[in-house]
């Protein structure tokens, strides 16, 4: 990774796991230039495919108005 000031080459000061599962890492560039990162991970399906997401109804929608449009409650 280079440096978001300068663009120099950086090496990891720290890396340490949260409980969220998220991990955060401080760097150092060449020019003396601290700052940090976020790696999250995120669950997608194997290959690569995220499950889609379905639309909600509003709770004040007539539940047959969902059925006439090819939806279920």
């Amino acid at each position: 990774m280079k440096c978001v000031v300068c663009g120099a080459w950086t090496t990891v000061l720290e890396s340490r796991m949260r409980q969220d599962n998220t991990r955060r890492r401080t760097l150092q560039c060449g020019n003396l230039h601290k700052f940090s990162t976020v790696e999250r991970v995120e669950a997608v399906k194997r290959g690569g495919a995220r499950t889609p997401k379905r639309p909600k109804a509003h709770p004040s929608t007539p539940p047959n108005a969902l059925h006439n449009h090819g939806l279920n409650r």
